[in-house]
């Protein structure tokens, strides 16, 4: 698995010019805000995460960093991303080489591929326990990095551990044959829900049913950028649901997911640690509906509870100089 410590392929599908970060970092400083579940102080270090806007489910975010007491300094741009919450247990971690920034693996219990996915606390959530074996509950998300309408509704397979069970299956069926003989074994993908790894992580590839689609506008003005957000799941036992992004550059030939589609998606994997103040999640997410069907009642039953609380502020934080709230 190849660890690419940069963030500027998921962050040039939200803006219009890679030649805009610059000015984006400039907006999120002068704009945006922190709040208390987004920073780290200590007698050596303080680490802080700034995002902009405010109410939005997405947003651009910085990392400054620095001495306490001191100037902080940028170190990293990226998209922000409020997810669902799912609990996994931690398997791995991978830290970047600047030491703030870094990845994560779970499992996701019916595979043995790991799930690796960008921890934009990472410097907070290290911190706090990613110790392998310990169960966790972070909010998932995705961004897109290319979506379209699925392609095919029927895969062949002539290779893999599937495609060997099947073959040995069929061979026993079939006395006297060899395994040239076995004819090809064909999966009908009409509703499935597949999740692949790509070579990247954080990088997968998908295909999946789109749920609860809806858009809004991200951006400073007259730099907006139309943002498509809908639910993904993924697995048969062990649900993996996600909040999923997909900015209009990502959209094949102007493609706007709706309710129920089938879709083939590539896409960058976020996830941190859920904040010590839960109301700090911007917007409310009806998860109450995905318990419900994916879930046990109890689930239903809690996010019920969860799903329509009023979004209130975070208790006050003191701030460097020139720093708001969000």
């Amino acid at each position: 698995m190849k660890h690419i410590e940069s963030l500027g392929r998921p962050l040039a599908t939200i803006i219009k010019d890679v030649k805009e970060i610059p000015a984006m970092m400039g907006v999120i400083a002068q704009k945006g805000g922190t709040r208390p579940a987004w920073g780290v102080k200590n007698s050596k270090a303080e680490h802080m995460l700034l995002a902009w806007p405010q109410e939005s489910l997405l947003r651009g975010a910085i990392i400054i960093t620095g001495k306490p007491e001191e100037k902080l300094s940028p170190c990293s741009v990226f998209p922000f991303l409020e997810g669902i919450s799912n609990e996994l247990a931690v398997e791995k971690t991978h830290t970047w080489a600047n030491g703030i920034e870094g990845e994560v693996a779970c499992a996701i219990g019916e595979t043995e591929e790991l799930l690796w996915f960008y921890d934009p606390l990472y410097f907070r959530d290290k911190q706090t326990d990613l110790t392998e074996g310990v169960t966790q509950t972070f909010y998932m998300a995705g961004l897109c990095l290319a979506v379209r309408p699925a392609l095919l509704d029927e895969l062949t397979v002539t290779n893999g551990p599937q495609y060997e069970a099947y073959v040995a299956a069929w061979l026993q069926e079939n006395p006297g044959k060899t395994r040239l003989d076995a004819p090809s074994l064909k999966m009908d993908l009409k509703g499935q829900r597949i999740l692949a790894p790509t070579g990247v992580a954080g990088e997968y590839q998908a295909r999946a049913t789109v749920k609860k689609p809806e858009s809004f506008n991200f951006g400073p003005e007259n730099g907006e950028v139309k943002i498509n957000r809908f639910v993904v799941t993924f697995g048969q036992k062990q649900f993996l649901n996600l909040m999923m992004y997909a900015s209009e550059f990502v959209c094949q030939k102007g493609y706007e997911p709706k309710e129920g589609d089938e879709v083939d998606l590539l896409f960058w994997l976020q996830g941190r640690v859920i904040d010590a103040d839960p109301t700090d999640m911007t917007g409310t997410i009806d998860l109450a509906g995905q318990a419900e069907q994916n879930g046990t009642a109890q689930e239903a039953t809690e996010a019920k509870k969860t799903s329509k609380k009023k979004i209130e502020k975070a208790p006050e934080h003191v701030m460097p100089k020139g720093v708001k709230k969000s």
